[in-house]
């Protein structure tokens, strides 16, 4: 029984719904349009960050998803920063891959992934590729011209909340999804949203 309750409690809390790794079916979204979400650069605006505002500690992180509309495929960059005294850390995370698109729905499939870690200021390095699975749901609007995703991820490092949480049912756009994605895009810590930089 114990075996039972911890199983189930790990699914809980690590389990995800498969749905938000795929697109919605072809009947279910209003458009089919691939062309409804913009290709180009999408950026998640972080602050920097430091422990109670100290002067010693710095933690900055850049993102971005690149869409290319040509050939349907993106890069999506992850670059943090940490200054700690007198240590100076950087790691990078980059992944490729293929995405597609249904209505207001995108699907981000990576299939290989670069990662770097170095110290100091050292800005000449090469990222060497691997074959990665990952795939991720995101939703779009078009109002805010942002993605968010279904799922808070930060260098393919995924938590156990996100948009998900206020979907009644898979694929769903109604007041209470458009409610939780509105607190979402204003969140200031673990930013979701990546805004359009056209």
């Amino acid at each position: 029984m114990r075996i039972l309750y911890l199983s189930l409690l790990y699914c809980l809390v690590n389990c995800t719904p498969a749905w938000i790794r795929e697109l919605p079916p072809p009947g279910l979204s209003k458009e089919s349009d691939s062309d409804k979400i913009p290709k180009g650069v999408y950026v998640r605006n972080r602050p920097e960050r430091s422990h109670g505002n100290t002067l010693y500690y710095k933690n900055t992180i850049q993102e971005r998803i690149l869409l290319n509309g040509e050939d349907h495929t993106f890069e999506k960059f992850t670059r943090r920063e940490i200054k700690d005294e007198s240590t100076y850390t950087t790691q990078i995370v980059n992944g490729k891959g293929k995405f597609s698109i249904r209505g207001n729905w995108l699907l981000l499939e990576t299939l290989e992934k670069g990662e770097v870690l170095f110290q100091g200021n050292a800005e000449v390095f090469q990222i060497e590729y691997k074959p990665f699975r990952h795939k991720l749901l995101y939703h779009y609007d078009s109002s805010s011209k942002t993605l968010v995703p279904l799922l808070y991820e930060s260098g393919y490092l995924e938590k156990t909340f996100g948009l998900l949480d206020g979907v009644n049912q898979p694929y769903v756009e109604d007041k209470y999804f458009q409610i939780a994605r509105k607190n979402f895009l204003r969140k200031e810590f673990q930013f979701h949203a990546y805004f359009y930089k056209p």
